[in-house]
């Protein structure tokens, strides 16, 4: 069983030293990122205007189901996501940390939206209440809403 990183000494955990403190390096300049708004590494493609009207159609829906449950003012908590060569790792769980320490300190409810079932009970181990499910084309939509801590 070959180590990542270039040969280091395994842990007694089984993790390289310099796996952990490449991943330490790596957390810490993303958490700036994310804590100064400057995270925008986003691809972005042409996808033309079937794809423009659908996406807009979509969008909503989404709208109109988020008011059926929910009053007063919320933060949207949209498009969250990891590269899948990188899940697994906790960059999903720093950026969703970091997004809720802030909303916790302006006391700010925060809402978001899955159309994975397994994702329901990840989000729940951050306070996250499933309080809406719908469909949109065959697809579930499960609506989760934290209040701050």
């Amino acid at each position: 069983m070959g180590t990542q990183g270039g040969g280091s000494s395994p842990s007694p955990t089984g993790a390289t030293r310099t796996h952990a403190s490449t991943l330490h390096s790596e957390t810490r300049l993303l958490k700036r990122k994310v804590s100064s708004g400057t995270f925008a590494d986003v691809e972005c493609g042409v996808i033309g205007l079937p794809a423009t009207q659908r996406l807009l159609s979509v969008g909503k829906r989404k709208h109109a189901e988020r008011a059926k449950v929910l009053t007063g003012p919320f933060t949207l908590l949209d498009m969250l996501s990891v590269d899948p060569e990188q899940q697994g790792k906790g960059y999903g769980r720093l950026l969703l940390e970091t997004k809720l320490e802030t909303l916790d300190h302006e006391r700010a409810r925060c809402y978001l939206e899955t159309s994975d079932e397994r994702n329901v009970g990840y989000y729940r181990r951050f306070g996250f209440d499933l309080v809406h499910q719908f469909e949109i084309s065959g697809v579930p939509v499960y609506g989760l809403l934290r209040t701050p801590r």
